[in-house]
């Protein structure tokens, strides 16, 4: 069983959380980082928090090469 941990929200989380509930679409971790002009690993480390607190969905997509990427969304 996952533990939900309660935190607060800093302002890259909320600027995130803002952005995907704006765009409606899942977004990559690459994209969302492109879009708000934040590194690729401060995005990542940012929906990992919002996702274990269960403010954002995710899934793993495998392309046909191997390579996966990561997919946020808002519901």
């Amino acid at each position: 069983m996952v533990k939900k941990i309660e935190v607060e929200l800093s302002k890259k989380d909320e600027l995130i959380l803002d952005y995907l509930k704006k765009i409606k679409k899942p977004q990559t971790t690459y994209e969302i980082a492109k879009n708000l002009e934040i590194s690729w690993a401060t995005v990542n480390l940012h929906c990992i928090k919002l996702h274990m607190n269960g403010l954002i969905k995710s899934r793993t997509k495998v392309s046909k090469t191997g390579a996966k990427k990561v997919i946020w969304w808002v519901e």
